[in-house]
Order: C-alpha cells, then sequence, then structure tokens
C-alpha cells in the first residue's frame, strides 16, 4: 500500500475544506482521508490510514456509493452521482477519480441546495 504524503501546506488546505475527501488504493484501503470525513466517525485522520473502506463504512455496501465506487475501480472512469446519507443525514453530490494507483472521492453536502430546489 502506498500512503499518500503531502506537504504541511496542503495538508492545512486540504483540512480546512469541509468537502469529505478520501484516497482508496486498488484493494480499498484508505491512503488519504481528510478532517472533514474522519469526524463524521469522531476519528483522527492518522487513525484511518491503512483501514480498508468497507470496514470503516459497512452500512455502505450495498449502497449506490458501494456500486459507483466499485464500478469506477473496475472501469477507472470518472463518476458523479447523487445520494441520501448514509452516517450524516442529507443529500450528498460524490465525484469518483480514479487513477492508476486507486481512487478519490470528494463528497459536498448539498443538502441546503436540494431543499431550495423542492421549494421552488
Amino acid at each position: 500500500m502506498r500512503i499518500i504524503t503531502v506537504s504541511s501546506n496542503l495538508l492545512d488546505v486540504l483540512n480546512r475544506i469541509k468537502d469529505n475527501i478520501v484516497a482508496v488504493d486498488n484493494n480499498f484501503n484508505i491512503t488519504y482521508i481528510n478532517k472533514a470525513y474522519a469526524d463524521i466517525f469522531s476519528f483522527e485522520p492518522s487513525q484511518m490510514i491503512g483501514k480498508n473502506i468497507w470496514e470503516v463504512i459497512p452500512k455502505a455496501v450495498g449502497t449506490i456509493i458501494y456500486r459507483e465506487i466499485n464500478q469506477s475501480m473496475k472501469r477507472k472512469e470518472l463518476s458523479i452521482f447523487e445520494w441520501n446519507g448514509i452516517y450524516v443525514i442529507g443529500n450528498w453530490e460524490t465525484t469518483i477519480f480514479p487513477s492508476e494507483n486507486g481512487l478519490t472521492v470528494v463528497s459536498r453536502d448539498i443538502t441546503k441546495r436540494k431543499k431550495a430546489e423542492e421549494e421552488l
């Protein structure tokens, strides 16, 4: 497993981003996770590095997020989709960025936007 290392300046920027960001290797082991994502589970990011993503988020197995991550890993294709939260109530937009070394998954809370759309 290749752990992603970043400079302290870049790490500071990534940890200030409110979107949930996680990178996994080709075996679905977490190589990077930002603070926003780790906070959902009340862990520090360093406690989650090296763990299998499906062990960290077992309620996701069998859901759209599970299917999209697995398909993106298999096909090495970008995926963008919306879904309802599993661990955090709300609506989420997720983008999956594949690479030769695995995937980076970025999820953004779009609950306010969805509520505004419904009100219109």
